[in-house]
């Protein structure tokens, strides 16, 4: 498999439909759009608890680099995301991992220059 400028894109679909787009630099997971809701179980003021995270943008706080900052930027900024970048919320690495996980049914690299990536 092979990525662009150290960005990997990958597509998690559940029953053929797209839920999710992930955004690693490197092999760092930096960003992800959410195409349906996400619920995890969290720590709250309340003790553990199940949130719903909504659709949209969610992008690590945790600065890396200069690069890897423009190709989250890229990522937000990219013609196919319907807000152009508008909805992001930054969120900790922690937190991202657990949007991402558990995977749906299938997972597939987006090639350079694909029109979700």
């Amino acid at each position: 498999m092979k990525s662009r400028q150290n960005i990997t894109d990958i597509e998690i679909t559940k029953e053929g439909l797209t839920i999710k787009v992930v955004r690693f630099s490197y092999q760092t997971p930096v960003a992800v759009e959410l195409l349906e809701p996400v619920i995890t179980n969290e720590l709250t003021d309340n003790g553990d608890d199940f949130v719903e995270h909504q659709t949209g943008i969610y992008v690590t706080d945790q600065y890396h680099s200069p690069t890897t900052s423009k190709h989250v930027n890229q990522f937000i900024y990219h013609p196919s995301r319907a807000d152009k970048g508008g909805s992001v919320r930054k969120i900790s690495p922690a937190m991202l991992a657990a949007l991402i996980y558990p995977v749906g049914d299938s997972i597939t690299l987006l090639s350079p220059g694909s029109t979700r990536g």
